[in-house]
């Protein structure tokens, strides 16, 4: 259920999803229970006991979050926890206000996972490019909520998701191995070059020469050949419509898909789907 609210010192959009099914009169390990996308006005305070684990990850402004009496510094990139029966007094700087994505966790390992991430009652606040790292994932929940996809298992693959996206990812050795990690863990999202070249914090020469270099090829033609390959999959396995095929592999125009598909393949996606010949795929890259 997605709930919209605008008051003087901010606007919201909060959904809270269905709790995920039960097993065996488990609560389960963890859920995605809440997600909400905040933009403070300026001037935002707050105060508060928490009664979740719940996860902010700043994209813009800055601002100050005090753990009982605790201050930590919060701005672009950071991401705060707040843990349950903490008390909490947080507010934003009114020339720099703050937007960030939150959501909350359900389950009965929140707190064992967290600290697994990097995330404890004495170690809150970490900083970092989490907002570049996560908005892929971000907007696929937005379109889930959007569409009213949030039923079934989702709260679950979902909050495993957010987990795994906020753990500590070993540093890679060069640019190209960065831009390539992030293709091939958010090929799904409308990922484009710019945006790639902004997360790994190089201009988009940069990244061409660098990427071609080690690789032998362009980012866009690696980004094209990853959603590609997972094209192929679903074609083989499912019955999705050619533009689910696209939109799932990360296609955001189904003819651009379908163009990029034949040049490769020599056939359209759906004479390749009947045909379904396996000298058709795209060998590893």
């Amino acid at each position: 259920m997605l709930q919209r609210i605008s008051v003087p010192t901010y606007d919201q959009v909060v959904c809270s999803l269905a709790p995920p099914p039960r097993f065996a009169d488990d609560e389960g390990e963890l859920a995605l229970a809440t997600f909400g996308r905040f933009a403070s006005k300026g001037g935002f305070v707050f105060e508060q006991v928490s009664r979740w684990y719940s996860v902010h990850v700043v994209s813009r402004g800055r601002g100050v979050v005090e753990y009982d009496g605790v201050a930590h510094q919060c701005n672009k990139g950071s991401v705060f926890v707040f843990f349950p029966d903490q008390h909490l007094f947080y507010h934003d700087e009114a020339a720099h206000p703050w937007r960030y994505t939150w959501f909350a966790f359900s389950g009965r390992q929140c707190e064992s996972l967290l600290s697994w991430a990097g995330f404890t009652r004495t170690r809150p606040v970490a900083d970092g490019a989490f907002d570049a790292r996560m908005e892929g994932l971000f907007r696929e929940i937005d379109h889930a909520a959007a569409s009213d996809g949030i039923g079934g298992l989702f709260p679950i693959i979902a909050g495993w998701r957010l987990i795994d996206a906020m753990a500590p990812k070993p540093a890679p050795q060069s640019v190209a191995e960065s831009a390539r990690h992030v293709i091939d863990h958010e090929y799904m999202s409308e990922l484009n070059v710019e945006e790639l070249a902004s997360v790994v914090g190089v201009s988009r020469s940069t990244l061409f020469r660098q990427f071609r270099q080690e690789y032998g090829q362009s980012p866009k033609q690696y980004l094209d050949d990853v959603r590609l390959r997972k094209a192929m999959d679903l074609l083989r396995r499912t019955s999705s419509s050619i533009k689910e095929v696209a939109r799932f592999a990360g296609f955001r125009d189904s003819n651009y898909f379908c163009r990029v598909f034949r040049k490769t393949t020599g056939l359209p996606p759906l004479l390749w789907k009947k045909a379904a010949q396996p000298s058709a795929e795209i060998g590893e890259q």
